[in-house]
């Protein structure tokens, strides 16, 4: 289980902030059990319903799908 300080760790790694949408959308493609909270399960699951291998990948593709969505 990642907690509250992996994810800050994660929005750096990212160089995003943890405010982002995106990161919202991300957690909710992995199903994440609470805020700031992945569990190894639902991060590989995330992953891979977005078709990503690096997680670089799921941040921009998450973008993607966001902003095709609202057009």
């Amino acid at each position: 289980m990642i907690g509250i300080d992996g994810t800050i760790k994660l929005c750096q790694d990212l160089d995003v902030s943890p405010e982002d949408v995106v990161l919202l959308a991300i957690a909710y493609e992995c199903k994440c059990p609470g805020v700031g909270e992945f569990t190894r399960e639902g991060w590989i699951a995330g992953l891979q319903s977005l078709k990503c291998a690096f997680l670089h990948c799921s941040y921009t593709r998450m973008m993607v799908l966001i902003c095709d969505d609202a057009m």
